[in-house]
């Protein structure tokens, strides 16, 4: 039986892009739903991308290289992802802004961070990327175990890539949780995942304080369904 490749390991910094998109389907969440849409480039305006998928993202990441074990380790929530499979690498958009700040290396050796504007504290660090990537930005992992098994980083080619999109209003209206529930369905989770329960007690202190941050009753809905779709992205 084939078997699926290793999913890209490269997770790039492009806040020129309005969208996340990741290219292979082992980053989404169980809220994943297929979907058929485009984006387009932003350099190059008549090239389009097929999108087949959409959902939440939980990157398992390093946020410390001062603390050991469990405590160096956090994950950043990315909701509203792309599936783009013809993509060359996984893209942190500009709609990250909505809940992290971004604070970029300032040179080949150090790390920036993503901090998370609801608690203060770092969520990821960033580095400089490998290969074709060296000018890029991207978002240091969770090695196994805690992160899963990756493929190779990027080798260097030469080549110069355009990794920023835009996805077009109309397709993002298309694709909105009120319209999706009309034309894929979209059933309730009833639980968390551990990553995500993970990502909340470090980012948040637990289920309930998250959802005393942004305004809703732990009694009226499921946390699950509500956090793969805060906010349009």
């Amino acid at each position: 039986m084939k078997t699926d490749p290793l999913p890209c390991p490269d997770w790039v910094v492009a806040t020129g892009s309005n969208v996340h998109y990741a290219r292979d389907r082992a980053w989404f969440s169980s809220d994943y739903r297929p979907i058929k849409s485009f984006v387009g480039s932003i350099m190059f305006g008549d090239i389009r991308s097929e999108v087949i998928g959409i959902g939440t993202v939980l990157l398992p990441v390093k946020k410390s290289t001062k603390l050991k074990g469990s405590g160096s380790h956090g994950a950043l929530l990315l909701t509203n992802v792309l599936h783009m499979p013809t993509a060359v690498s996984n893209v942190i958009g500009h709609s990250a802004m909505d809940d992290y700040e971004l604070r970029l290396p300032t040179g080949t050796d150090s790390f920036g961070e993503f901090v998370n504007l609801h608690t203060g504290g770092t969520a990821a660090l960033i580095g400089r990327g490998a290969g074709d990537f060296s000018q890029f930005s991207v978002v240091k992992l969770s090695g196994p175990p805690v992160g899963p098994r990756t493929g190779p980083q990027r080798p260097k080619t030469g080549i110069l890539y355009s990794l920023s999109v835009e996805r077009p209003p109309e397709e993002r209206h298309k694709w909105l949780p009120s319209a999706m529930s009309t034309t894929v369905g979209k059933p309730e989770r009833e639980s968390l995942t551990p990553l995500e329960r993970k990502w909340l007690k470090s980012g948040y202190g637990g289920e309930f304080h998250f959802l005393n941050v942004h305004g809703l009753s732990i009694i009226k809905m499921m946390i699950a369904s509500k956090a793969a779709v805060l906010c349009e992205q």
